[in-house]
């Protein structure tokens, strides 16, 4: 974890215009002060956050918004080498145009559960460095509803990533609970899809599967038994750290 000071030299290097605005003249004191406070209070909030936290904040709270696409890689690419961090984590709408090691994707649910795919990503990390990653949660926090483009970007983004992962790699299925209810949704309405496809694509394609269930997510007796029927082979796991390491293992095997 980076000190303070040096948080305040990232903030004022990387993010200086989409986090404070422009520099005001030294001539304007109290602008300048303004400004000078606004560094130091932004460099306190991150002072608590590790690295990989930090950098979800710094690069999709404050400028991806001003980026495009490939200029948002390059530039995260190299942001996280400042931090020390993998830059083999995909997350949306990002698209990497080389994937020279296998691909884990992290399949499971997003709206209603806690940011679990964060603590995968790593567990992933720590242990499998040379792995890549694709996580279909976005970093920072999104509010209300996708639009069209928006849904339909995320679907096919998440469909290019799982099939790729499907080809050289693993498809990893961690279904945490829920801890957050939506009334107008039913809760891991995609995952339930996506598990059963790729219960199949495991089945008659052989395409690498791991699964864990965290205690308390609905229908568990269910898909306990039909994994147990279907795919004798697939280890159910009842933690995430479990869930990560079987997936490295996996993962490795097929780039052998």
């Amino acid at each position: 974890m980076l000190r303070e000071k040096s948080i305040t030299g990232l903030v004022l290097k990387y993010f200086p215009e989409r986090v404070l605005g422009p520099k005001p003249s030294f001539l304007n004191l109290s602008e300048l002060q303004d400004y000078n406070c606004g560094v130091e209070t932004i460099a306190g909030e991150l002072s608590g956050m590790n690295n990989e936290e930090m950098f979800n904040k710094l690069v999709y709270d404050y400028f991806f918004t001003d980026l495009e696409a490939h200029s948002f890689v390059e530039k995260s690419k190299k942001f996280r080498g400042y931090l020390g961090i993998s830059s083999r984590i995909i997350i949306p709408p990002n698209y990497f145009e080389v994937i020279d090691a296998p691909l884990i994707f992290l399949a499971g649910p997003i709206q209603g559960a806690e940011r679990w795919q964060d603590k995968a990503i790593k567990i992933i990390a720590d242990k499998a460095s040379e792995l890549y990653i694709a996580s279909p949660r976005k970093a920072g926090t999104f509010k209300g509803d996708f639009n069209e483009s928006m849904y339909n970007e995320q679907v096919d983004w998440e469909t290019f990533h799982l099939r790729k992962a499907g080809k050289n790699g693993v498809v990893l299925f961690w279904l945490a609970k829920e801890f957050e209810h939506y009334c107008d949704r039913a809760y891991a309405q995609t995952t339930r899809f996506e598990l059963a496809e790729w219960k199949l694509r495991h089945e008659f394609n052989h395409e690498k599967l791991v699964l864990g269930i965290e205690k308390g997510f609905t229908n568990e007796r269910y898909i306990r038994r039909r994994m147990m029927q279907d795919c004798p082979d697939v280890k159910i796991h009842s933690t995430l750290e479990e869930t990560c390491n079987d997936a490295v293992s996996r993962a490795r095997i097929s780039n052998m």
